[in-house]
């Protein structure tokens, strides 16, 4: 006949287990390789982009697969935010256990003990002293005292027996880390909760570009912002002599109700914090670029081409969206901006390369289209054009006018990051008393001889350093009042 466990049963054990594993080192071990691992993936795939962008670097298959697993936000996803609930219940957890162990250590020992006990600590060591057993006691409770032992002592069948305690407030120090980690798990979550914090980053409506140019202004009622920050500039500086980028920096104001509040430099570790939101100088990129034509007469007008970026084996390229204009109503000639560089090496006027994807040298090539419309359309090459170099075509001047930046803001809402911030200064508070101010246990058993006294010395701590120089001051002090003779 089988028999079947009740449910109360299986429940029991099923809790037990889930216990057992909360507990466990190995469990959070596992834990924190996952969110390192996650981590990781945060830094390699660019967080919480637009569809379009994950479509262009990765593909479409591999964008709808990092949207699915919800790796364009890993750190609001509810899978991350479950490792973190995990991380939080584990050591809630443990945190009974660690109580346990502080008061344990915290209380006043016994100081009855065995030579087998004392044998078997940590560090021990045994010597003999020509004196009696409590002289010899006497020479040994004096040093540890006046080092800042706490001695209790007693006599037993087998000797007079002492215990010496220091620090034993620092007990509690592995309460005070798990304390912290609580505090930082929970941290990480209310941070990472939609309803309480928000990451994004700051777009403009109605722009084809993923940030925002001078002139751009964001808002988001969404998440209960309400003010607006809007861009004023954007520009990048460079060092004189290696032309290297030494500064990426957002002029932006903050403005509500029509006024302008404030006013701050926004660059990289120098975010703007204003009602809790911090404002990140994170990515930058083209927006547009102006083309100035002047017409056969001298009247001038500008068209202005805007800029998308694709990656291409590492490198920024930008293409130019809408390129064509009409130079005629007819459109029977029509001028293309074919590509764009923004750092180009001219070699002559159709000859160009690129040097880097930084906007230090832009360069457009030009074509003329006729018979666009027809059956046989012919592209006529102008070259390439700078803000100093224009091309001529039938009395047309063509050259490049502003090149407009966007700048690439995130904005972010943590109301756990106190909590975090406090978790941090309690771990170094805990970590640093389980390390440098461990609880120091010292036991001595003095066992009458003929000659004089055995003297059995052992000790205890958890944490940095050892017993070897203090054993050998205690013996040394002893020696000069007695001169035994060692062992």
């Amino acid at each position: 006949m089988t028999e079947h466990s009740s449910p109360e049963v299986v429940d029991e054990h099923l809790l037990t287990a889930v216990w057992r594993a909360l507990r466990s080192l190995r469990f959070v071990l596992w834990l924190l390789a996952i969110i390192a691992l996650a981590s990781f993936l945060g830094e390699l795939i660019p967080q919480r982009r637009l569809p379009e962008f994950y479509a262009a670097q990765f593909g479409p298959a591999l964008a709808r697969l990092i949207g699915l697993l919800c790796l364009d936000r890993i750190y609001s996803s509810w899978w991350f935010i479950s490792l973190l609930g995990l991380i939080l219940l584990s050591t809630i957890a443990c945190a009974g256990s660690a109580v346990r162990r502080a008061r344990s250590r915290a209380a006043r020992a016994d100081p009855t003990a065995t030579a087998a006990l004392i044998r078997a600590m940590r560090a021990a060591t045994e010597f003999t002293l020509a004196l009696p057993p409590q002289q010899a006691l006497q020479q040994l409770a004096a040093p540890l005292e006046n080092t800042g032992y706490t001695v209790r002592s007693t006599q037993t069948d087998e000797g007079w027996c002492l215990v010496g305690q220091k620090r034993r407030w620092a007990s509690w120090g592995t309460v005070v880390a798990h304390l912290s980690f609580t505090l930082l798990a929970a941290g990480a979550i209310i941070g990472r909760l939609p309803a309480a914090g928000f990451e994004t980053y700051l777009t403009a409506p109605g722009k084809p570009y993923p940030g925002l140019a001078p002139g751009d202004v964001w808002t988001d009622p969404r998440h209960r912002v309400n003010f607006q920050l809007k861009v004023l500039d954007f520009r990048l500086e460079y060092y004189d002599r290696s032309g290297a980028v030494k500064a990426y920096i957002t002029e932006a104001a903050i403005i509500q109700d029509g006024r302008e509040l404030r006013r701050q430099r926004i660059e990289v570790n120098h975010p703007l914090h204003y009602r809790g939101v911090n404002f990140y100088q994170s990515d930058w990129g083209l927006a547009s670029i102006e083309l100035i034509a002047r017409k056969p007469g001298g009247k001038q007008q500008r068209a202005t081409f805007s800029l998308t970026e694709e990656a291409l084996d590492g490198a920024r390229l930008f293409r130019v969206q809408d390129p064509y204009v009409a130079l005629d109503d007819a459109h029977q000639e029509v001028l293309l901006a074919h590509r764009f560089l923004p750092d180009a090496v001219l070699a002559s006027s159709h000859e160009a390369r690129p040097q880097s994807n930084f906007p230090r040298a832009p360069a457009l090539e030009l074509f003329i289209v006729t018979d666009m419309h027809g059956e046989t359309p012919q592209a006529t090459p102008l070259g390439w054009v700078t803000e100093r170099r224009s091309a001529q075509y039938k009395g047309w001047e063509f050259r490049l006018g502003r090149l407009t930046l966007y700048t690439g803001l995130r904005a972010r809402r943590d109301p756990g990051l106190p909590l975090v911030w406090l978790g941090f200064v309690l771990a170094v508070l805990g970590l640093g008393l389980m390390l440098y101010f461990p609880t120091r246990l010292v036991r001595l058993m003095i066992i009458a001889e003929d000659t004089g006294s055995r003297v059995l010395l052992g000790g205890a701590l958890r944490g940095l350093g050892s017993f070897e120089r203090e054993f050998q001051r205690l013996r040394s002090v002893a020696e000069r009042a007695a001169g035994p003779e060692p062992l």
